[in-house]
């Protein structure tokens, strides 16, 4: 998901924490758009590390587990 944040998807949008004011004050400038699809993919992609090293530790603690018996 990371990776459509990363492209700007447009069916993601709505997922974007827009703050209208802040949006109307500036505006409508699309920088403030493109830093917020940017937090969201870096947020996303550091769940995915999260994810993986969860993934990582649960296999080896099933091998281990596993040749322990």
């Amino acid at each position: 998901m990371g990776l459509f944040y990363n492209m700007k998807a447009v069916a993601l949008i709505d997922d974007l924490p827009i703050d209208h004011e802040h949006w109307d004050s500036t505006g409508h400038h699309w920088e403030y758009i493109e830093k917020l699809y940017f937090d969201s993919a870096v947020t996303c992609f550091i769940a995915m590390g999260c994810y993986m090293i969860t993934l990582t530790l649960s296999i080896v603690m099933f091998f281990v587990n596993k040749f322990m018996k």
